[in-house]
């Protein structure tokens, strides 16, 4: 990865959010991905409270927590952005962009839990603490959910540039 490449991809990615569908997909998949992450935090706690959720864990922990979900949430938003324009353009490649995507969008959901209360989705296939066994309590699953969001909307804009998608950039004519 050179630095202009991380340039066109950015570009790309700026390109297509201005177009007011991408905007309204990207805003309702961010909200909607963070709603969900952050209901998975709190659905084994008391009373779904973040603040029983803070006194268990700290205070650390959970801003950590929410900051996490917040790139999470972002970093999905323009991963299904970049979905519905590769699949409404011409360009037809596959660059495994997407594998990582849905396993970053999984992993998050793993990762997403109170480690004393139990993890909702580690609790529906019958490992609830499941995130206490991790070192980071989960923390872990939610890094390397970032990461693997990132490198897909990374792949995924490489391949749209490889497939020559055409967009225009502001001084071009």
């Amino acid at each position: 990865m050179d630095k202009q490449k991380i340039k066109e991809s950015i570009n790309l990615v700026k390109f297509i959010l201005k177009n007011k569908k991408y905007q309204w997909i990207f805003w309702i998949t961010v909200f909607l991905t963070f709603g969900a992450l952050y209901f998975f935090m709190v659905a084994t706690t008391a009373g779904y409270s973040l603040k029983i959720f803070i006194m268990m864990n700290g205070l650390w922990f959970a801003y950590i927590s929410i900051l996490s979900f917040m790139f999470i949430a972002w970093f999905f938003g323009i991963f299904v952005v970049l979905m519905v324009f590769k699949i409404s353009s011409i360009c037809k490649s596959y660059n495994g962009g997407g594998i990582l995507g849905i396993i970053g969008a999984i992993a998050a959901a793993f990762g997403a839990g109170c480690p004393m209360c139990g993890a909702f989705i580690f609790g529906l296939i019958g490992m609830p603490l499941a995130l206490m066994s991790f070192p980071y309590h989960g923390l872990e699953l939610r890094i390397a959910s970032v990461f693997l969001l990132l490198i897909s909307d990374y792949l995924m804009t490489r391949g749209l540039i490889s497939c020559k998608v055409i967009f225009k950039r502001e001084g071009d004519k």
